[in-house]
C-alpha cells in the first residue's frame, strides 16, 4: 500500500485576523514591559532616597491599563479567528 506525502501550503497572505492579533499582542505586551520597567525603576529610586520624577511613578498609571485592554482585544481576536475556523 502506498502513501501519498500531502505537502500543505501555508496561506499566501497573511489573514487581516492573524496581523491584527500579532500587532495587538506585540503592543500589548510592550507597553507592559515599560511599565514594569520604570515601575521598578521608581521603586529602585524612592529605596535609595532619591527623588522620583513625577512623570516616571505616571507612566504605569497610563499605560498599564492601555496594556490590558491591548491584550484582552488581541485575546478576543484569537477566540474569533478559532471559533470561525
Amino acid at each position: 500500500m502506498m502513501t501519498q506525502n500531502v505537502e500543505r501550503r501555508p496561506e499566501a497572505g497573511r489573514s487581516k485576523e492573524s496581523t491584527a492579533f500579532t500587532v495587538l499582542s506585540v503592543a500589548g505586551g510592550v507597553l507592559a514591559a515599560i511599565c514594569v520597567v520604570s515601575g521598578v525603576a521608581m521603586l529602585l529610586l524612592k529605596a535609595a532616597g532619591q527623588h522620583v520624577i513625577p512623570l516616571l511613578s505616571q507612566i504605569p498609571l497610563l499605560l498599564l491599563p492601555v496594556a490590558f485592554i491591548l491584550l484582552i482585544v488581541a485575546l478576543l481576536v484569537a477566540v474569533r479567528r478559532r471559533r470561525l475556523g
